[in-house]
């Protein structure tokens, strides 16, 4: 950690080390004594809050709820974080899908419109290798969608089930009427 601090006399920006709080040094541009000033300890870091576990005192419904809507918005997080990957396999799927439709179709028409069946054949397996790729991302982008799921399920089901706990318990309760 190192004190910030500016000289009195010239305004210059000097630095010091904690273990010269309170003592004098000469000032790095105008050479003068500058009283290095004394910072307080940092504020205490705040404790990060503790998982709400389930217990006897939480009702079912306060669990089926948050769990619920728990899973929904995780799945429409991960979904979203992996828009991209999903549409750059099946894009990558379709191109290939459409390169080797091509190179077929240029294989059983090559002798009537003097095709090269090796440019036809190219295409063919081009495009099955291009076929591949897409939906080896397309899947590779699914699973990570699942995985990013499973991350962010049971964050978003303790802040829930907290958040409705929280609210449930500060409503007013209703006493028989009688």
């Amino acid at each position: 950690m190192v004190i910030h601090f500016s000289c009195d006399r010239c305004g210059a920006q000097l630095t010091a080390r904690p273990d010269f709080a309170g003592q004098s040094i000469p000032c790095g541009v105008c050479r003068r004594p500058v009283m290095v000033p004394v910072v307080a300890a940092p504020a205490p870091v705040q404790q990060r809050l503790k998982r709400v576990e389930p217990d006897e005192d939480m009702s079912a419904e306060v669990l089926a709820r948050a769990d619920g809507e728990a899973r929904h918005l995780a799945m429409m997080e991960a979904r979203r974080e992996t828009l991209r990957g999903r549409l750059q396999g099946v894009a990558l799927a379709l191109f290939g899908a459409l390169a080797a439709a091509t190179g077929g179709a240029s294989l059983t028409v090559a002798s009537s419109f003097w095709i090269p069946r090796g440019s036809a054949l190219a295409a063919v397996m081009f495009g099955g290798v291009a076929l591949l790729i897409g939906i080896a991302v397309w899947r590779l982008a699914v699973q990570t969608m699942h995985d990013e799921f499973r991350r962010r399920m049971p964050a978003i089901a303790d802040r829930l089930r907290r958040h409705y706990w929280e609210s449930r318990r500060s409503s007013p309760t209703r006493s028989p009427v009688g």
